[in-house]
């Protein structure tokens, strides 16, 4: 069970454990965390430090706010993560959500990438500066969500 100041208490099993070796930037004495989904409807979630229940990250699929996000894993990080397939990669970005919604953002030059098989873990420091640390994406969020409320009621008819 993992407690969240944010959540309460989650089950989550020991496999759903992620690993980051070197910890995440800011938090490099934290190594496990947990991924947590608090609503299916919403594109968030939280990485759960396992061991601090006030380290709580928001994190969302980039790819929903600019698909054509790319960027190259060295293969140092590859053989670290023992990645064997490209589809066995999650990116994650950090999102921050401040009190006015309308600026909220996610971090793009920093993604949080996870071997969705072994559960391994690294936050990345991309050193191209096509990418931003505060990409905003408020109106891309908004539109996201009417998206999904529209398809949930058409499903429902």
């Amino acid at each position: 069970m993992v407690k969240s100041h944010e959540l309460g208490h989650e089950d989550n099993k020991i496999k759903d454990v992620i690993t980051f070796d070197e910890g995440l930037p800011g938090f490099e004495h934290l190594k496990s965390f947990v991924l947590l989904n608090p609503q299916i409807d919403l594109p968030f979630k939280y990485l759960q430090s396992t061991k601090e229940p006030s380290i709580a990250l928001v994190v969302v699929d980039p790819y929903l706010y600019i698909e054509e996000y790319s960027f190259n894993i060295d293969e140092d990080v590859i053989g670290a993560l023992e990645i064997k397939e490209p589809c066995d990669v999650l990116v994650l970005s950090v999102m921050v959500i401040p009190e006015d919604i309308r600026k909220m953002s996610i971090n793009l030059a920093a993604p949080i990438i996870i071997n969705t098989k072994n559960l391994k873990g690294k936050q990345l420091i991309l050193q191209d500066e096509k990418y931003e640390i505060r990409f905003p994406v408020y109106e891309a969020y908004k539109n996201l969500i009417c998206r999904e409320a529209k398809a949930n009621a058409c499903s429902d008819a």
